[in-house]
């Protein structure tokens, strides 16, 4: 694999924030948190301000944090789209009285995961030279997929500038099939000696249709399709030996573990997984360790059940490259009740041969309790200093920005929300009130459905 290097790129992470109905409707199979705390109370204001500590602590440790703005919920269109007529009022009163779990669905706060948003390949990676960003279809559940055309749109509103210059390209997903599931850079890993070298792309499937004797997950749905994932290489403008293709351990998809970000996370070449996060394990890791052109630490858990990754989301953590060239593991306090997840992490930050030196604890029980850890509230993008500045709109968060992002949060989220209350036609006027307040904010008019 040729090795280029080039100290102008940046990695960024781009975070999710919760939409203000965010709630608990089980709408996930295969995602255990998300099932377990199906019809509690949620805290959207809870959950935001979560969202928003995460991004402070990046800014206190010099990182350049950006947001995706949520998508709008509830979704009313959707409902028209399913023949319910009338003002969006009335269209949601008559959708909910008929079947409550479809407005759930409409009203699902799952687009704050921005992992699952895209896969991005830096222009630093690609055949063409370009920024490639290809967003999600998200097959696999009906609440998600319903994300595919909205993140489209946003990243083409953010990058309009650039790729207008022919310096980036936005792509439409990969077609929705069963067959073509995306999941999104939840499934993808980019390894590099520095992130403006030539990267190593890790593509992880949990199925492959074209090979029937491949094995299979037997309770859960595993979500990332083998042919996707080929798609999203062609797409991404990646060169094939810059590319390894492994397939997720149908036990870890059975426990739980519906993503691979769920079993293994790395930045650059630190890498933490669990020992049999892949099927043929020891090959996959070989594999990457054979066409990684730079150093590896391999972080590989050993005396870890896979219940207590479920349980803690010990590899959905983020690991975060400081100025100073050291590493720092974000987790979940979730990790912290458990002994054998905590000697994990201290054999790491202890270890001087590894780039990871000390972690901190976040409380993301909203997020958790939804099924989502630190890692699925951001998409990473790696960026040219020059890419960064030809950004539409207000996407990076300073101080200023984070001061006006709080308040817009107490002032239009609710401290506590029901099920039931999805159904409330005011919870549909606060939601746009605050979408349209955000945008003013984040310099990005005309976003929305309800605004153009």
């Amino acid at each position: 694999m040729p090795l280029s290097s080039n100290t102008n790129y940046k990695e960024h992470d781009f975070n999710g924030i919760p939409s203000t109905t965010h709630g608990y409707a089980a709408l996930a199979p295969g995602n255990r948190a998300s099932m377990d705390s199906s019809g509690d109370t949620s805290h959207p204001r809870a959950a935001a301000q979560q969202s928003l500590d995460l991004i402070e602590h990046l800014m206190d440790q010099g990182s350049e944090p950006a947001i995706i703005p949520p998508h709008e919920r509830p979704r009313i269109s959707s409902l028209k789209a399913l023949g319910f007529s009338g003002s969006d009022s009335e269209v949601l009163e008559q959708a909910y009285k008929e079947n409550p779990q479809l407005v759930a669905r409409v009203s699902s706060s799952a687009a704050m995961w921005t992992a699952n948003a895209a896969t991005v390949a830096p222009s630093c990676d690609t055949t063409d030279g370009r920024l490639q960003v290809v967003p999600a279809n998200l097959h696999c559940h009906p609440h998600r997929n319903l994300e595919a055309d909205m993140s489209e749109i946003i990243f083409r509103k953010i990058f309009e500038a650039l790729v207008e210059s022919d310096g980036a390209v936005i792509h439409d997903p990969v077609p929705s099939h069963d067959q073509t599931g995306d999941e999104g850079a939840a499934n993808h890993m980019r390894f590099a000696a520095r992130h403006g070298d030539q990267g190593l792309h890790v593509f992880v499937h949990g199925k492959n249709h074209s090979y029937p004797a491949a094995a299979k997950p037997h309770i859960h749905p595993a979500r990332q399709d083998f042919a996707a994932s080929k798609a999203l290489v062609r797409k991404l403008k990646l060169s094939p030996e810059n590319v390894i293709h492994v397939q997720q351990n149908p036990v870890a998809i059975d426990t739980g573990i519906f993503h691979n970000d769920v079993i293994g996370v790395n930045n650059l070449g630190a890498f933490m997984v669990h020992e049999i996060a892949y099927e043929q394990h020891d090959r996959a890791i070989n594999a990457i360790r054979k066409e990684f052109q730079g150093q590896l630490h391999l972080l590989v858990a050993r005396d870890l059940s896979l219940e207590d990754a479920v349980n803690t989301y010990i590899f959905n953590s983020r690991i975060v490259l400081l100025p100073n060239g050291k590493m720092q593991l974000l987790a979940s306090e979730h990790c912290q009740a458990n002994p054998r997840v905590m000697a994990y992490i201290n054999k790491i930050v202890s270890d001087p041969n590894n780039p990871i030196t000390e972690v901190k604890f976040f409380d993301l029980t909203q997020s958790m309790e939804n099924g989502g850890g630190p890692a699925c509230l951001r998409l990473r993008m790696v960026l040219s200093q020059e890419e960064k500045a030809a950004m539409n709109g207000r996407m990076f968060v300073d101080q200023t920005m984070l001061g006006e992002l709080r308040s817009w949060v107490d002032r239009n989220y609710r401290e506590d929300l029901t099920p039931a209350e999805l159904a409330d036609p005011q919870l549909l006027n606060e939601s746009r009130t605050a979408l349209d307040e955000l945008t003013q904010i984040m310099e990005l008019p005309s976003l929305y459905e309800f605004q153009r």
